[in-house]
């Protein structure tokens, strides 16, 4: 408990302030599949922390839908939408189709500032020519994890990466997007985006890495199945509450 939290336990005074948790899931990437084999979606990102705002401040959420698996309509997977939407997948024909990748999760406060970003999963690849590989996870990748992205974007055998750049051409996966909404996840093999963030330089914002051990990352689909969509979960003086909505971007009111 901060020290001015403290002071005003032991006056017996509520000095407006909450403490705030917030947990993020980035949503997972869709699936791969064709002649060049079946491939599963990268997982999405977790992301878990405490601020401290005045009682009423009001929270901007971006729940976020994942990536879809492929399913042989040559027209490319679409990469789920969120803070910034997950990459369109690659397709050349019926045999070669790489799945969408997820949408990010974020937070922003009353103002407008962006104080955190949880990574889609990037979408699996397939290509006839090449091996195969799965999307990588979205970033933070586990409890204690980096905010960077877990692996560098695709080549024209390997998969999106989350939320950073890839080069090459032919068939890979979207790419999960980052921390940029203004660079969110490219299409196909040109997976540009940014990184997971957490802003500490506001609202006494911490980490925390207990919590986050307690989250399951949001999986991602495999061959034809698409990602699983993400969530954000408050917990204030009110109790815990979960926005699920996929694509949504609903606010919440700290009570």
């Amino acid at each position: 408990m901060p020290i001015g939290a403290a002071k005003a336990a032991m006056l017996g005074v509520d000095d407006g302030m909450v403490d705030v948790l917030v947990e993020l899931w980035g949503s997972g990437g869709g699936g791969g599949d064709g002649a060049g084999g079946s491939t599963t979606g990268g997982k999405g990102g977790i992301l878990a922390f405490t601020l401290r705002v005045p009682r009423g401040h009001i929270l901007q959420l971006y729940v976020p839908s994942s990536g879809k698996g492929a399913n042989g309509s040559m027209s490319g997977r679409p990469g789920g939408v969120g803070w910034g939407n997950g990459g369109v997948g690659n397709s050349q024909d019926s045999n070669q189709e790489s799945g969408g990748g997820g949408a990010s999760a974020a937070v922003e406060d009353e103002d407008s500032n962006l104080l955190a970003v949880a990574a889609g999963g990037g979408g699996g690849s397939s290509h006839t020519g090449h091996t195969p590989v799965n999307g990588y996870d979205g970033a933070p990748r586990s409890s204690g994890g980096s905010l960077a992205p877990s692996n560098t974007g695709g080549h024209s055998n390997k998969a999106g990466a989350p939320g950073t750049s890839g080069s090459g051409s032919g068939l890979a996966g979207g790419g999960g997007a980052g921390a940029d909404n203004t660079n969110p996840g490219g299409d196909g093999s040109y997976c540009n985006g940014g990184q997971a963030k957490l802003d500490t330089t506001r609202h006494e914002i911490t980490r925390d890495t207990t919590a986050e051990a307690s989250m399951t990352p949001k999986a991602g689909g495999y061959a034809t199945a698409d990602g699983t969509d993400g969530q954000i979960r408050i917990t204030d003086d009110s109790g815990a509450t979960t926005y699920s909505t996929p694509g949504s971007t609903p606010t919440h009111t700290v009570a």
